[in-house]
């Protein structure tokens, strides 16, 4: 089907996409963070771990219960009221001194911050309607620039004397400039659920969740594991891994701006096979050690791909639910919060059993898993919109 219909970007539109680019920043900020953090409070790896545990687990609590809140209290509660509960838990994180305060703002931060998400993409589906998928991508475009904001942040504030909780602080600041600029701007309302109609997703939205999952496995094992294979297959230095590592970000923005043209003449199912396609050429030009140039055109390309992909998901999840978006939205956060609570357990328990260079083959493989999946998914989704249309 052809979606070329002119996109226009009104002020709420802008404003949600400042709103996803701003918890895209607290979410990234997760990582860099916590050796700083772990200093501070004078933790150990494991307990310092417990904070993007935490943050993942309250995405997939709000995964369970967003819909059921926006349906009770609306979407202007779920987005402000779900966005300040976060700006509570970024102060409980920064302003801590023991691990409950600190680990509790990381998991408000996931709960309520993953709730203002629903209500975002929600909101982004209802005021562009079809072509909803070019407003999402191009949100994640903003929100992929944000995230990578945040290491050269807390990297400066350090290195200038001065300390990283700055960086997150800002967030208040930036939240209390986006509550003043809505005022102006009320968000959509959500169709009402049919009698009976709660709880029961089509099949084929319950199919693209779980690939959700499963690429997640692509995309963290592509990551997590690309600056350790640089040192110990390549041979490179810690620093020069990291920078190579950059790439792999670098792709998935090119990705999502070049999607974000696709979108307005074909939809978010027909691209999805493509992402992948994208992880297997890019995937042997990194594994097998040649020239560096080429290893960096590959891991430029398993990022185009594989966080290419997640922005064509979230699409294909909410345009597929029909009025059930509320719902669908709200189950975005459940795959997404396992795929990062689990698949980093699971590549690195592989890693030490099998070895790095063996375990590294997980990320194919799971791309061969997801392709097949996704084309399924699109052949009874495709089967289900030709018998709505028959009748």
């Amino acid at each position: 089907m052809n979606t070329d219909v002119k996109f226009r970007r009104s002020s709420l539109t802008w404003l949600l996409y400042g709103m996803l680019g701003w918890y895209a920043y607290a979410q990234g900020a997760m990582t860099p963070l916590m050796p700083l953090l772990r200093l501070d409070l004078d933790l150990s790896f494991t307990l310092s771990s417990l904070h993007p545990a935490a943050f993942a687990l309250g995405m997939i609590t709000v995964g369970l219960t967003g819909e059921r809140v926006i349906n009770r209290f609306g979407m202007r509660a779920a987005l402000w009221g779900g966005s300040f509960g976060m700006v509570v838990g970024i102060l409980l994180l920064v302003s801590g001194t023991v691990i409950t305060a600190t680990v509790t703002g990381a998991y408000l931060m996931g709960v309520l911050g993953t709730l203002a998400m629903i209500g975002v993409q929600t909101s982004l589906v209802l005021l562009h309607g079809r072509i909803a998928s070019v407003a999402i991508t191009e949100a994640n475009i903003i929100g992929s620039l944000t995230a990578a904001m945040v290491p050269l942040a807390i990297g400066f504030l350090e290195g200038s004397g001065s300390n990283w909780r700055w960086a997150l602080l800002i967030l208040v600041a930036l939240w209390l400039a986006f509550f003043a600029l809505q005022q102006g701007a009320p968000l959509p309302s959500a169709p009402p659920l049919k009698r009976g109609a709660e709880g029961k997703l089509p099949f084929p939205v319950r199919l693209y969740l779980l690939i959700i999952f499963i690429a997640g496995g692509v995309e963290w094992g592509g990551w997590l594991f690309a600056a350790d294979y640089l040192i110990v297959r390549v041979g490179l230095d810690i620093a020069a891994a990291a920078s190579m590592v950059a790439l792999f970000p670098l792709g998935a923005v090119t990705g999502r701006v070049i999607l974000s043209r696709l979108l307005r003449r074909q939809t978010p199912q027909r691209l999805l096979p493509y992402t992948m396609l994208c992880v297997f050429v890019g995937f042997p030009l990194f594994y097998v050690p040649s020239t560096l140039p080429l290893q960096g055109v590959g891991l430029f390309l398993m990022g185009l791909g594989a966080a290419g992909f997640f922005p064509l998901a979230v699409a294909t999840v909410t345009l597929t639910a029909g009025s059930l978006v509320s719902q669908a939205s709200s189950r975005v956060p459940i795959a997404s919060g396992m795929a990062i609570l689990i698949n980093p357990l699971i590549l690195g328990a592989l890693a030490d059993t099998l070895g790095l260079e063996t375990a590294y083959l997980i990320v194919p493989l799971l791309a061969v898993i997801t392709l097949v999946m996704i084309l399924f998914a699109n052949r009874l989704n495709a089967h289900a919109l030709r018998s709505e249309q028959d009748h």
